[in-house]
């Protein structure tokens, strides 16, 4: 099994636990919907984030927060 992998980090990529936009704290499970939204669910901030792609670039933006 490989030890590490490669990829991009799009949520919580502070890798501090926080309640800020930028931070999750204990994140669970992750959901897209059709137009590519990202869902992440925030355990321990009991929150949803959704982020959205910005115009094709491959770069997420915070769209909404709810609890």
């Amino acid at each position: 099994a490989p030890e590490a992998c490669a990829g991009e980090c799009i949520a919580g990529c502070s890798m501090t636990p926080g309640t800020r936009p930028d931070q999750l704290n204990h994140p669970s499970d992750i959901a897209f919907d059709s137009q590519g939204s990202l869902y992440v669910s925030d355990t321990w901030n009991n929150r949803v984030q959704k982020f959205a792609i910005l115009n094709g670039t491959g770069a997420y933006k915070i769209l909404e927060s709810s609890t």
